[in-house]
């Protein structure tokens, strides 16, 4: 079953929970999802333009979080950066005094319910959420000096969307879209009794929005629901106030996912992700795909307006093969990543076959020509005696840059590589033009550490994952990383690193996290202003993300978050967490190139508020999509 809500004016590859019964909600009552926001000052944000900064991120509560565990951001910039990071301050986001500045949105509404969607628009009375203001002033129909729209903002409660607003704090759902300067957002569940998610949501150069992910039971988004037969991805596009443009399964009898979605500057979508079934039938000119023995990998590009399949490609051998991400630029060029154990491995590159390593499996990257499929070139990464997985692929909008994970010493191109302990990270550098080796470093600790997401400019490479899981001190580069919770703490931690692009050389270093609380970074996307948006979860009593600790909702449950940087220093500049009653995670984030949209995606387990209003769970984990603001 679809849910819409809209306020609007006129993988790890294997992210999808295993079947079970909803998570139990406690012996007290569930509470409504919990936002909440810190912001540091970076001296380059005057108080002119701190509210647009802040209020990208939705909705927040303005109370301040106390208790929780200890917390801390661990530092270390290397001596080669020229920027130095500000002084600080961790505050609560601006909001109208008094106790409604929590509520939901009130007065008239008007809903309409079938058995595939539910759609609620505000209605034209004031929504709670922004303080309380006098009966005199702020429902006498008129508008006051200072309020945004009439009888909200200001003093009065939060306008509804698609009133004027010129800051976040005039909006009930807590977005002002600088480029409308109207309140906007609006967020959407897809799912039934069993799970769902979304793996990756990206926007398209005309503001829509494509997503892809895997899903059991049906999924629904608007034009009647889709089935699977066991596990199937979907992937689907919808317009830019979440109106579907349409959806499509893929899948066949077994367990199969889709990991990655791309678009590139002309519009065209490319999917990538891994199949289990006997035969993946796709209708012609592509035709039915048959696996070559275990998990097999496939790229595909749809049809932008239809969602029909254009050309596939088959990645597979007779051993367990997967792609875990893909990414397109504006020329047509698209590079995937994935991890290969099957010997003699071909894509169908000029260079013949590749076969892995004495290890069990090794990493490769490939480039294809993405209106034609045409596969420009491939490479293999790995030469040790343990696994060298593929996770993660972006680029320059030339080269290449990949992160993946090994255990055991091998070369990657440039020397070799060895783990400090457990799984390690890398990162590493190919040439756009023939694949050839740049440079690689490895990233990790004494415990077990993840590579998650990586983007680049024409100047660094920007990286993310966790480490510290089971202890240890991270070392990326610069000075180590102190897990945040203090000495002998052996819960995971985020890290956000900066490479130079050029030579690899480090920049900057940053661990964020809590006593005691496992936080993993999920997604990570450079925006048009020069910012970083990190997304990730945390699971202990609090964590922080560089502006104060946030507390958990449900401890033991993983909370979101949504945290912003500067690029050039890593500074923190803005940070959100949203909980419910159960395990939120959001695993996807983008900015929208047309305006100051930014797209949030992942799922949830019993109630999740993302800004818009409260979305409910249908059953085991739904899928989750968000967009914070209308595009200009």
């Amino acid at each position: 079953m679809r849910e819409r809500v809209i306020h609007s004016n006129p993988m790890s590859t294997q992210e999808l929970a295993p079947l079970r019964q909803p998570k139990a909600t406690l012996a007290l009552p569930v509470l409504p999802a919990q936002t909440r926001f810190q912001a540091s000052r970076a001296s380059r944000i005057s108080p002119s333009i701190a509210f647009l900064l802040l209020g990208a991120f939705g909705a927040w509560a303005c109370s301040s979080d106390g208790g929780g565990g200890t917390g801390g951001a661990a530092a270390a910039i290397s001596a080669a950066t020229t920027s130095a990071t500000s002084a600080t301050t961790s505050a609560t986001g601006a909001g109208g005094a008094g106790g409604e500045a929590a509520g939901g949105a009130g007065g008239a509404s008007s809903t309409t319910t079938s058995t595939d969607a539910t759609t609620t628009s505000s209605g034209p009375s004031s929504a709670s959420g922004a303080g309380g203001g006098s009966p005199a002033t702020c429902s006498n129909g008129q508008l006051d000096p200072g309020e945004a729209g009439i009888d909200c903002g200001a003093e009065c409660s939060g306008c509804q969307n698609g009133a004027a607003c010129s800051a976040a704090a005039d909006c009930g759902s807590g977005y002002c879209d600088s480029g409308t300067g109207v309140c906007s957002a609006w967020s959407a569940r897809y799912g039934d009794a069993q799970s769902q998610t979304v793996a990756q949501a990206v926007f398209a150069p005309d503001g829509d929005i494509v997503l892809a992910g895997a899903f059991e039971g049906t999924i629904d988004f608007g034009g009647g629901p889709l089935t699977a037969n066991a596990r199937d991805g979907f992937v689907a596009r919808l317009g830019r106030d979440g109106a579907l443009r349409w959806a499509r399964r893929v899948g066949g009898s077994g367990d199969d996912t889709l990991s990655g979605v791309a678009v590139d500057g002309a519009g065209r979508i490319t999917i990538a992700g891994t199949f289990d079934s006997a035969m993946l039938s796709l209708e012609a000119p592509c035709g039915d795909l048959t696996s070559s023995g275990a998990t097999d990998g496939l790229v595909a590009m749809l049809d932008s307006d239809t969602g029909a399949c254009k050309w596939v490609r088959h990645i597979g051998g007779m051993e367990a093969d997967d792609v875990r991400g893909i990414i397109a630029n504006a020329v047509f060029d698209v590079f995937v990543v994935g991890t290969f154990r099957s010997d003699l491995l071909g894509f169908g590159c000029l260079g013949g076959t590749h076969n892995h390593g004495p290890g069990k499996a090794d990493m490769y990257v490939i480039k294809l020509f993405g209106e034609l499929g045409d596969c420009k070139w491939s490479t293999a990464i790995g030469s040790g005696d343990g696994d060298e997985e593929g996770v993660a692929i972006g680029t320059d909008g030339v080269d290449a840059v990949a992160m993946g994970r090994f255990a055991a010493p091998f070369d990657a191109g440039g020397g070799t590589l060895t783990p400090l302990g457990g799984h390690d990270a890398f990162v590493l550098k190919l040439l756009g033009g023939t694949g050839a080796f740049g440079w690689a470093r490895s990233l990790g600790s004494t415990g077990e550490d993840e590579a998650t997401a990586l983007t680049a400019d024409a100047t660094l490479v920007y990286v993310t994952g966790s480490y510290g899981d089971g202890g240890g001190d991270g070392q990326l580069g610069g000075a180590p990383l102190a897990n945040a919770g203090g000495p002998g703490d052996t819960a995971a931690d985020t890290f956000l690193a900066a490479y130079t692009l050029a030579d690899g050389s480090p920049a900057y270093s940053f661990g964020f996290g809590g006593e005691g609380s496992r936080t993993l970074a999920t997604g990570l996307v450079l925006t048009k202003d020069g910012d970083l948006l990190l997304s990730g979860t945390f699971s202990g009593a609090s964590s922080d993300l560089g502006g104060g600790p946030f507390v958990n909702a449900v401890e033991g449950t993983d909370d979101a978050f949504l945290a912003r940087y500067l690029a050039v220093s890593g500074a923190h500049v803005a940070s959100t967490a949203y909980g419910g009653g159960g395990d939120d995670r959001i695993r996807s984030v983008a900015e929208s190139t047309l305006g100051d949209d930014i797209l949030l995606a992942g799922h949830f387990t019993t109630t999740l508020d993302l800004g818009a209003s409260l979305l409910t769970s249908a059953g085991a984990q739904d899928a989750f999509v968000a967009s914070l603001g209308v595009t200009r």
